[in-house]
């Protein structure tokens, strides 16, 4: 009878994994920046500026 030597390995997980992060909740009519580019959100949709300033300016105008 033949004799087989079987060695057990410990497995590990390859790597740690993240949770998703959160999807940022942002209020309605509030200029934030976000990856770089100057942002606010009325109702459902989000306006984009390349500036604060011109943000600020485009809330104003749909604002009233």
């Amino acid at each position: 009878m033949m004799e087989n030597e079987y060695q057990t390995k410990e497995m590990k997980p390859a790597a740690k994994v993240e949770k998703p992060k959160a999807p940022k909740v942002v209020e309605d009519g509030k200029v934030y920046k976000e990856k770089g580019i100057w942002k606010f959100k009325i109702g459902k949709e989000v306006y984009q500026y390349r500036s604060k300033e011109k943000a600020e300016a485009g809330l104003k105008s749909l604002n009233g």
